[in-house]
């Protein structure tokens, strides 16, 4: 049996089950749990949140910080982690492109070419500055748009950056690049590989993690 209740300001997915010994909870997203229990009463089902409210609490303010703010296409911009507002000013030549461009389509192209052009300015000079700390130079840097991955590194040493990294604050952008410089020694992810990362970036667990817990990258 299925229902939905809400408490304070959550809304609670209950599937009961008679056949379990335990009930459980499940974190779906920041306004919506799920609940698994042998126990169909309503009052239950509150004692037991009450008893989780802490750390449900804590789960969502931690998940909240690290979503990156919302663009609107056109008039603002996310930027290292900051959102900007797209003036004639400060963003001269994508303000005039975006006053001719209106579509969907045209708009997003014009997003991807400005993330690429300030990408080729910014992380060749993050990747010299990790680079001669750990003494691993790629043989080339490439820039593309990619769906799943914030870079690559190729057997040919080549390394290679998702442009919307751009997008993330400048401490997980040198995440990326420490990353990628250290499959440049390690074509994998072995213990030796995360140490190395870990020996230029001793928060990398952290950081890593920052990451994943992104919701609207990229």
């Amino acid at each position: 049996m299925q229902n939905t209740i809400q408490y304070r300001d959550i809304t609670i997915n209950v599937t009961i089950k008679p056949n379990l010994k335990y009930s459980y909870l499940k974190i779906i997203n920041i306004n919506t749990l799920q609940i698994n229990t042998p126990i169909s009463s309503k009052q239950f089902i509150k004692r037991f949140i009450d008893t989780k409210y802490l750390w449900i609490l804590k789960y969502i303010k931690s998940t909240k910080t690290k979503q990156l703010p919302a663009m609107t296409p056109g008039k603002n911009i996310l930027l290292l982690g900051t959102l900007e507002a797209i003036t004639a000013d400060i963003f001269t030549d994508l303000y005039k492109k975006l006053q001719q461009n209106q579509s969907k389509q045209l708009l997003e192209f014009l997003y991807i070419k400005y993330y690429k052009s300030v990408a080729k300015i910014y992380l060749p000079q993050r990747v010299m500055f990790f680079s001669a700390q750990m003494k691993l130079t790629p043989k080339k840097i490439l820039y593309r748009k990619m769906k799943r991955r914030l870079g690559s590194c190729s057997s040919k040493q080549e390394v290679t950056f998702n442009i919307l990294i751009m997008k993330l604050p400048p401490h997980l952008i040198d995440y990326v690049v420490v990353h990628e410089l250290a499959h440049l020694r390690y074509m994998n992810h072995s213990k030796d590989f995360h140490l190395l990362v870990q020996n230029y970036l001793p928060n990398a667990k952290y950081l890593k993690k920052e990451i994943q817990n992104i919701i609207n990258f990229p």
